[in-house]
């Protein structure tokens, strides 16, 4: 089974260490974007790589495309 690719705040949160409330903070003022899916705040995990929320070693040249977000969604 794959990964999801798509984390709540809450979670996006728990995996990097911070608050879920800072991450509210960064959606308000538009540094972060997020979605809504059913009345939940949610985050892509690509978006996390993007603002620089996440920082992975590189995946290696030979690495297929993704594999940072794929490695970002392990830590759950």
């Amino acid at each position: 089974m794959a990964a999801p690719t798509t984390l709540t705040l809450a979670e996006a949160a728990l995996v990097l260490g911070t608050t879920k409330k800072a991450l509210e903070r960064r959606a308000e003022r538009g540094t972060l974007r997020v979605h809504r899916a059913g009345g939940v705040r949610m985050v892509d995990a690509g978006e996390l790589l993007r603002a620089g929320l996440a920082r992975l070693a590189p995946a290696g040249p030979a690495a297929p495309a993704g594999a940072a977000t794929g490695a970002l969604m392990h830590r759950l």
